[in-house]
């Protein structure tokens, strides 16, 4: 059986989606265990007292090595999943970190040039190292969202939960906009809605700055964008709508995939990647909705008030 590609494949399937849901090698054992145990007590309750004791040793050698083998395609299968998240995440950390590197070596050479002429200009100097600090900002904050994309595919991200307000985590996330991109925001909460619930308040920030950024990003820079919040019960609704560049149907599938640009999605980097992994962790829900392309993009995100565990599942 363990030749059989079907077999191979359900079981390699199954243990990316464990690890995904942040299962650990032991614990994916310890599964495989208690599906044995819970297998043998359905055996015990089903076979006849008058069985043949060998028919029953041979059926109990049958099961253990049939589980013994799916332990060993699910252990193998997470081992690849590792090792293929670690190499993307190091491909990815190249490329994304290039371009601020690249910037910072530039205006240091540049600095460097300056300063060793006779009379260097003090203001220039000053203007090429608030350059030097800013890519290097820019390269941390990177490199912490590199960071939470490899938990984010592990199934390893963390949350510190507590009692939240989502319209304050909104406020929050645009006052740190420039003022001209806060003139361009229609926030509108539901009257009557309790947007409060139990999540991390620091994630929460995360994801609304990355759906505000773009929604301002990919849009021009007199369009408006709609930000709007609702009370779905037992959940919370936010939902980010912009008049931008749109998605196309054989897109729009790609853009919360860790690959979204070799998707084909131009200009969707690892934030709605991130943006999926915060939501999913809370046991909610986001997804993206466009009529085409220049016509502008709705990504909406479902947030059940307590987090639900998806080992539960």
């Amino acid at each position: 059986p363990f030749e059989d590609i079907s077999i191979i494949s359900a079981a390699q399937s199954h243990a990316r989606i464990r690890a995904e849901q942040g299962l650990k090698p032991a614990e994916v054992v310890l599964e495989f265990r208690l599906l044995r145990q819970e297998i043998w007590r359905a055996l015990r309750s089903a076979i006849p007292r008058t069985a043949p004791t060998d028919d029953v040793v041979a059926a109990e050698i049958l099961v253990n090595d049939a589980l013994d083998g799916a332990i060993t395609q699910g252990l193998s299968a997470l081992n690849d999943h590792v090792e293929q998240v670690r190499e993307e995440f190091l491909a990815t950390t190249m490329h994304d970190v290039r371009q601020p590197l690249t910037a910072i070596l530039g205006e240091a050479q540049w600095l460097v040039r300056a300063l060793g002429k006779a009379e260097p200009s003090i203001e220039k100097a000053r203007s090429s190292s608030e350059r030097i600090q800013a890519s290097v900002r820019r390269m941390m904050s990177l490199l912490e969202t590199l960071t939470d994309m490899s938990k984010v595919a592990l199934g390893s991200l963390d949350l510190r939960v507590g009692v939240v307000n989502l319209e304050d985590i909104v406020r929050k996330a645009l006052a740190t906009c420039p003022p001209d991109d806060i003139a361009r925001v229609v926030l509108t909460v539901s009257p009557g809605s309790n947007l409060t619930g139990e999540w991390d308040a620091t994630r929460l920030e995360q994801l609304t700055s990355n759906l505000i950024s773009n929604a301002f990003k990919y849009s021009s820079a007199e369009a408006p964008v709609h930000i709007e919040l609702s009370d779905g019960g037992d959940s919370v609704l936010l939902q980010v709508r912009d008049q931008g560049i749109g998605i196309s149907a054989d897109d729009i599938r790609f853009i919360f995939s860790r690959n979204a640009v070799e998707g084909g999605v131009e200009g969707q980097g690892l934030g709605l990647f991130l943006c999926k992994g915060i939501v999913e962790a809370h046991g909610g829900r986001i997804w993206a909705e466009s009529p085409g392309v220049g016509k502008g993009t709705v990504i909406s995100a479902s947030l059940p008030r307590q987090v639900n565990s998806t080992l539960e599942a």
